[in-house]
């Protein structure tokens, strides 16, 4: 009798082992199914996120339409100079930051602000001297020559890859002008003579001055903006500058 349930209590000994280990070999299954979907997860978003990596001097351009069609501007600047709200705005054209900000809050700063008369807009370069920086800048400058450097500014970010990765090589600066419908002997001529080097090297100078030493840096009504967080902390500063007209 003894014998016998000894027999059984080592049978539901086994059998309670055999069960914990289908159980223990079912969720190991479920974390490494987890696991890889979660690392598919967070590459997926990368890639969202991170769009500018890769890609460098070997990747297609894509022209960006006029922003300023049917808006006043006049060089850098947008909008009516009398605007009661002046914001200027310190960047670099491979800093993703400063791409991030025209990616996602740019068109609401032209459309809600700009473009209703209450900012006057100017953008600024701060290059780092960092060699591609230093081209794209005085590219766009040549373009502003032609009446195109907001379509040059915007084509810039919108073509951004890592820094110095050859994104922004002569020749690529070169074939937006080109795509864009520049006179390229004009171009050229200002590209490859670098006479705008001096205009750009000025705006370094000034940022320099004006102990600005990150991109971007926002400007409302000469005040600067502190803790820039996004377009929330710009937006914030504009509109407490336009309850105080």
């Amino acid at each position: 009798m003894s014998s016998g349930k000894n027999s059984e209590r080592r049978q539901s000994r086994r059998a309670a082992r055999q069960e914990a280990a289908q159980k223990a070999a079912k969720r190991k299954k479920q974390v490494t199914v987890f696991s890889v979907a979660g690392v598919a997860i967070l590459l997926a978003a990368a890639l969202i996120l991170v769009p500018r990596l890769g890609g460098g001097e070997t990747s297609a351009i894509a022209i960006a339409p006029d922003p300023v069609a049917n808006l006043a501007h006049d060089g850098q600047t947008l909008g009516d100079p009398n605007a009661p709200v002046k914001v200027v705005e310190w960047a670099n054209y491979q800093c993703p930051f400063c791409n991030q900000f025209w990616q996602t809050s740019e068109s609401t700063l032209v459309n809600d602000y700009i473009a209703t008369g209450k900012v006057h807009f100017e953008y600024n370069d701060l290059t780092f001297q960092w060699q591609e920086s230093v081209d794209a800048s005085e590219a766009a400058t040549c373009a502003m020559d032609q009446g195109k450097f907001w379509q040059y500014h915007d084509t810039l970010f919108k073509n951004q890859k890592a820094e110095n990765s050859g994104g922004f090589s002569r020749s690529r600066l070169k074939t937006m002008a080109k795509d864009m419908g520049l006179d390229m002997n004009k171009f050229n001529d200002c590209f490859d003579g670098h006479k705008t080097a001096d205009q750009v090297k000025a705006s370094d100078q000034k940022a320099q001055q004006s102990n600005i030493n990150s991109t971007p840096t926002f400007f409302v009504n000469g005040v600067q903006v502190q803790n820039y967080t996004g377009w929330g902390s710009v937006k914030a500063a504009i509109d407490a500058a336009l309850a105080g007209q």
